[in-house]
């Protein structure tokens, strides 16, 4: 089972409105760097049926990079995990 890990991001908004997450900061504090977003895609929350965005971004780790999908739901930005994370 996978859980929705609420995280903080940061963003940069230009000037016509499109949204490009920057930074994860995780609930323990660490913070990991955007490299590069792949993509966004509307999506549903398989449990809630929420509708939002879900991101195709790549983090930058201590020894290397990792591709995952961050997802916002209305104003709240999630990650799924395979362990509960708290």
């Amino acid at each position: 089972m996978d859980y929705r890990v609420p995280v903080a991001v940061r963003l940069r908004v230009d000037t016509d409105g499109t949204v490009q997450p920057k930074t994860i900061e995780w609930p323990d504090g660490r913070e990991f760097d955007i490299v590069r977003v792949g993509g966004r895609t509307r999506t549903v929350d398989r449990e809630s049926g929420e509708i939002g965005w879900c991101y195709e971004v790549t983090l930058s780790l201590m020894k290397r990079d990792e591709a995952r999908r961050l997802y916002r739901f209305g104003p709240i930005w999630y990650v799924y995990c395979h362990s509960r994370y708290r």
